[in-house]
């Protein structure tokens, strides 16, 4: 039954691929995401901040000069419980939405699909996609204004606090606070690298646009090679690792590839023969 479902999950997003191809265009390679592999890659940022807090709770704990510690105690750990739940939330969700989509590069293009959700229950062989009209629910957005009103103060609070933290450091300075200190920045900054999420915009996310196709709810990301892009790539020796195409549309994230040395070399073809 596992099997099926999973067989009928794969049929469809295909079936969402060429939705949004064009007529004659051909689609030469298409792999979804290793979802094995993902839990354990995701482990590694929440770890550092729940141990960088916990460090940095013993610090203020030892300070002499804090009146409340144990408001601030309180504090630290409603902090620690909600980083603890936002890193298993993550963990059991990126994996299961990372079994319903799929990378593709056609000779027009590069794509990312996303089954968000679906609309029937029905069962049997042709449940799912056995309608292949599609009808578009939302066009692509603009993510740049997002990023300007929301993710920069964001990335200036957090800057300031950065800033703030350390000259508190630099009057009062005990070892714990700065090993937690030091902790949650590597937390950050390998959140950062395994993402790709500089604070700058081109590295924002890449709009999606959603479509009803069949009985699902379909997100799309796409970009044309007669768009230039630039190509990022993480890989390890096992040929498996992440795609991050940098455009003026943001960044299209490739996550957990298989093959990906394969889909690098042929999108760096395609661009130099538009």
């Amino acid at each position: 039954m596992e099997e099926e479902k999973d067989s009928e999950v794969d049929e469809m997003l295909l079936t969402a691929v060429r939705s949004e191809m064009e007529t004659g265009e051909q689609l030469l390679w298409h792999k979804k995401p290793v979802s094995e592999e993902i839990a354990f890659s995701l482990l590694p940022s929440p770890l550092l901040w729940l141990c960088g807090l916990f460090v940095f709770a013993i610090g203020v704990m030892n300070d002499a000069a804090t009146t409340d510690s144990s408001r601030v105690w309180s504090i630290i750990i409603v902090l620690l419980v909600l980083v603890a739940i936002f890193g298993v939330l993550e963990i059991i969700s990126v994996p299961a939405q990372a079994t319903r989509t799929i990378y593709a590069i056609t000779d027009k293009r590069v794509m990312s699909v996303k089954l968000k959700g679906r609309f029937s229950l029905q069962e049997g062989p042709t449940a799912g996609y056995s309608n292949q009209s599609r009808n578009p629910f939302r066009v692509e957005t603009d993510t740049f204004t997002y990023w300007i009103l929301y993710t920069l103060p964001m990335h200036l609070i957090f800057l300031y606090i950065i800033y703030d933290w350390l000259n508190s450091l630099v009057t009062h300075y005990d070892a714990y606070n700065l090993g937690g200190f030091v902790l949650l920045a590597i937390g950050w900054l390998l959140q950062w690298y395994q993402d790709l999420r500089c604070p700058l915009p081109q590295f924002r996310d890449q709009g999606n646009a959603l479509y009803i196709v069949g009985e699902w709810l379909v997100s799309i990301q796409s970009i044309k090679f007669d768009m230039p892009f630039k190509i990022w790539v993480h890989a390890n020796k096992e040929n498996f690792g992440d795609l991050f195409l940098l455009s003026k549309k943001g960044c299209l994230r490739m996550r957990w590839v298989p093959d990906v040395r394969e889909a690098q070399t042929m999108m760096k073809e395609h661009q130099t023969s538009k």
